[in-house]
């Protein structure tokens, strides 16, 4: 997301689709953001600057004109839409030419959904994904191509009992170590386009994700910055995004 975002200027407009309270941190960046959902929580919403405005309305019926907006963000909200085919055909519709889209899904095979879907009885989960189904799905019905993805790991962060959320980081990433196996990995992020549009390319995919807000980290980067601490001999680090302490995993071969 973070290559598609970088690229656009104060002129582009960004449509985040399922938005909530927003579904990335829009002062950030320097595009316009329109936040569509089916319900905008007053005290939740940005409203820090007039870049940035929302449309109480259903993704799968945009009130938005056919060709009007430079990039889409469904940003883990594909799961959550009833008809996401209509949505899809939607977003292919308000794009314009050279349009980018992000979306990012859980392997709806995976540990991590399987063990979220149990927990929370769905958790409003409808759409089960795979990684070659999501990408015939998005070329077909938004006339976008896949141009790029990328691994996404998970910090589990709906385990609300510290302890058990250490247990399962830790149980799955030595499990994925020996075995070879992703039942850390969260599911995907993928970049789509038309008109030729070409971006830097994605970066190795964080290995480390913070368990209380679930941002990725680099480790090569935390111990740069000093943010690795040993803690009775385990390495441990200061998540760069909301300051909260897990434990440090080396990274599998490719990731970072």
């Amino acid at each position: 997301m973070e290559n598609i975002l970088r690229s656009l200027g104060p002129a582009n407009i960004v449509l985040d689709l399922g938005c909530g309270g927003s579904s990335f941190k829009y002062a950030n960046y320097e595009c316009r953001v329109l936040g569509v959902d089916v319900v905008l929580n007053a005290a939740q919403i940005d409203r820090s600057s007039p870049r940035f405005q929302y449309v109480l309305a259903t993704s799968s019926t945009l009130p938005i004109a056919a060709g009007s907006v430079d990039a889409v963000v469904c940003n883990h909200t594909m799961e959550h839409f009833h008809d996401y085919s209509l949505v899809l055909a939607e977003i292919g519709r308000v794009l314009k030419p050279r349009g980018m889209l992000w979306v990012s899904v859980p392997d709806g095979h995976g540990f991590d959904d399987t063990l979220y879907r149990f927990l929370f009885n769905g958790g409003g989960h409808v759409n089960r994904f795979t990684h070659d189904g999501l990408i015939r799905d998005v070329e077909s019905l938004s006339g976008l191509r896949m141009i790029q993805v990328i691994d996404l790991f998970s910090g589990f962060v709906y385990l609300k009992r510290s302890a058990i959320k250490h247990a399962v980081n830790v149980l799955t990433r030595t499990l994925d170590r020996y075995t070879g196996l992703r039942t850390s990995r969260y599911g995907w992020g993928f970049v789509f386009a038309r008109g030729g549009v070409e971006l830097p390319p994605l970066p190795p995919s964080y290995f480390n994700v913070c368990g209380n807000c679930g941002a990725g980290q680099g480790a090569v980067e935390l111990k740069e910055r000093g943010r690795v601490k040993q803690a009775m001999g385990i390495p441990t680090y200061n998540c760069a995004n909301c300051g909260a302490r897990s434990i440090l995993f080396k990274p599998l071969p490719g990731l970072s």
